[in-house]
């Protein structure tokens, strides 16, 4: 069965959290923005296909990717750099969730995710404004994630 690419907005403690128990919960101050239990994700929908039907997959990989950079500026502790989770799951792991306010590639995940799902980590370089813009984010290998925690402090 083919997997899906996720892209997961993470805190600082929620990174934290994930070393030390190595899945990522549903937890991190987290309910949906639509105010149900679960983490709020990002992923390739067929409606951000539907609203880009030009696009290859790495394009709309990095629409998904700049969504959950954006949703991580919410999760931002004070002087701590945005992080973003990218991890390849089940396509059962997650359920579509695009309906305004929310961004086509919203999605909602359905269990926790085990470390070794991990793919990546993002961390913001500190270059973008807090305020937005599309980030310059660092890429990291998940086995980087001890290095990851000592820069962000």
């Amino acid at each position: 069965m083919r997997q899906t690419r996720i892209y997961v907005p993470l805190s600082r403690s929620g990174l934290q959290r994930l070393a030390g128990t190595g899945e990522l919960d549903g937890a991190d101050g987290s309910e949906g923005a639509d105010g149900s239990p679960g983490r709020d994700a990002f992923a390739v929908t067929s409606m951000l296909e539907r609203t880009h039907p030009g696009a290859d997959e790495e394009e709309l990989e990095y629409l998904a990717f700049l969504d959950a950079s954006r949703a991580a500026l919410g999760l931002t502790e004070p002087l701590a750099p945005r992080l973003v989770l990218a991890a390849d799951v089940e396509p059962d792991w997650v359920e579509a969730l695009a309906s305004p306010p929310q961004p086509h590639s919203a999605v909602r995940l359905t269990r926790p995710i085990p470390l070794r799902r991990v793919v990546s980590l993002h961390v913001d370089d500190g270059t973008t404004p807090v305020t937005g813009g599309d980030p310059e984010m660092l890429w990291y290998d998940a086995t980087e994630l001890n290095e990851v925690l000592r820069i962000i402090g």
